[in-house]
């Protein structure tokens, strides 16, 4: 007996031909997580610590320092220290540490120099006119620091203990107090721009391949979500980057705000200047590869993946991500001022690239992508203005 042919109606043409889709279950293994997240701390402080003595040691990642340069490399370094430095002699050296140097006064013809964050200093040793209302260099006040009976250990007393720094080839005035004092007899080297440039590729080399196989299940999983709407992916990446405008202009804002407030002068966070003096160097190859492309996806991975899968509640997670994530790029400020005013913009990075996971359904592509078109825009823009 022969079937009957099927007789196929008109509305059958828009019926689904494939079986409908299961529904996917997203990857809840934390243990994989709670892996990549000690992989990333150790990396990022043990094994980047024996990377960075390794290659200091190397000749040909070392730049060669005077005397005189050691001495305002410590200074740069040291937002406590103070420098006596002749003021012809100063000229040869002025153009290249103007943006982390800085002198607030004038000693027996030698300039006193102090680091360029260090606000405490101006609050020490200069005085009101009431006059004019205008702030002048205290003599007298500066006298009760170098002087004989000078009292002035510290600049304030959150700060740490005022050092002198001096070279054995460097004029000094006679018969000053030094309160502390580190000295340079000969010539020295450091780690340059190229090879922290280098080092710090390394270190992001040896996160990725871990971060990728401890969430290889999350990013297949976010990418399958992310296949299906591909053709829509282009307008929450859109509106990510207008958000990162928008927490730009905010966190401008709250950084004069808070610069008023303690009144200071905003500097450059030490974290941007490492990225600048980078990109200024040989080693411009590799901060471009480590700054727009590894270290998004590592830092989305971590601080957005991550902690957000460990954490339950969303609000919570958002709140400890953005702390983690703002905290990690203030490590090596001088002060909690410094942190305050310079960290507000890592601070609101970190709540806006968290909420842009949030608002895309955890998916990590959205604010990796994001993060990727923010940095290297930023890096662009340093570029044309070096």
């Amino acid at each position: 007996m022969q079937n009957e042919p099927k007789i196929m109606r008109f509305e059958d043409l828009f019926e689904e031909n494939q079986h409908p889709k299961k529904d996917r279950k997203r990857p809840e293994d934390k243990r994989r997580l709670v892996y990549a997240l000690i992989s990333y701390f150790l990396i990022m402080y043990v094994a980047a610590a024996i990377i960075f003595l390794g290659f200091a040691e190397i000749p040909y990642f070392q730049e060669e320092l005077t005397i005189e340069e050691r001495v305002l490399e410590s200074l740069k370094n040291d937002v406590n220290g103070i420098v006596l430095f002749n003021n012809l002699d100063y000229l040869d050296y002025r153009d290249d540490y103007q943006d982390a140097i800085v002198s607030i006064g004038l000693y027996e013809g030698h300039l006193i120099l102090i680091n360029r964050r260090n606000t405490d200093a101006f609050d020490l040793l200069y005085t009101d006119d009431v006059e004019t209302g205008e702030s002048y260099f205290d003599l007298a006040k500066f006298d009760r620091i170098v002087g004989e009976d000078g009292t002035f250990d510290y600049w304030s007393t959150e700060s740490g203990r005022i050092t002198f720094y001096v070279g054995s080839s460097m004029t000094q005035p006679e018969d000053i107090r030094m309160p502390q004092t580190i000295g340079f007899t000969a010539p020295g080297t450091i780690l340059s721009d190229f090879g922290l440039s280098v080092v710090n590729f390394i270190i992001y080399i040896l996160m990725v391949p871990l971060m990728l196989y401890f969430m290889k299940q999350d990013l297949v999983y976010d990418f399958e979500e992310i296949k299906v709407k591909r053709q829509e992916i282009l307008i929450p990446v859109i509106l990510g980057y207008v958000m990162i405008i928008a927490g730009n202009y905010v966190s401008q804002l709250l950084s004069s705000f808070f610069a008023r407030l303690f009144n200071v002068i905003p500097n450059e966070a030490v974290n941007q200047t490492t990225i600048i003096n980078a990109l200024q160097s040989q080693g411009v190859v590799f901060m471009l590869l480590s700054a727009v492309i590894l270290g998004p996806i590592v830092e989305e991975l971590i601080f957005r993946k991550a902690i957000f899968g460990l954490i339950k509640s969303d609000k919570i997670a958002l709140l400890v991500s953005t702390f983690i994530f703002g905290t990690i790029h203030l490590v090596n400020e001088a002060s909690i001022t410094e942190a305050i005013i310079n960290g507000v913009s890592y601070y609101v990075m970190g709540f806006v690239f968290g909420y842009i996971y949030l608002k895309n359904d955890r998916n990590i592509w959205i604010p990796t992508i994001v993060h990727i078109i923010s940095n290297l825009i930023g890096v662009v823009a340093i570029l044309i203005l070096l």
